[in-house]
């Protein structure tokens, strides 16, 4: 994660160097799940708009 922005976005880097920006997934946001910058998530990237994505989970 880079950096977060307003209304649950988060500005990420994928690993190739692209950048997105992503909205928590409904479980995430059920479990009140918080993300710091530097962490590692699974992101889900939409098929309509490749600049946009939703988190789904955490990694390690």
């Amino acid at each position: 994660m880079i950096q977060r922005l307003p209304n649950q976005m988060f500005e990420l880097e994928l690993e190739g160097g692209a950048r997105v920006k992503a909205h928590l997934g409904e479980e995430m946001k059920m479990k009140y799940t918080r993300l710091l910058p530097g962490e590692r998530v699974r992101v889900e990237i939409s098929a309509f708009d490749p600049g946009r994505g939703r988190v789904v989970s955490r990694i390690g």
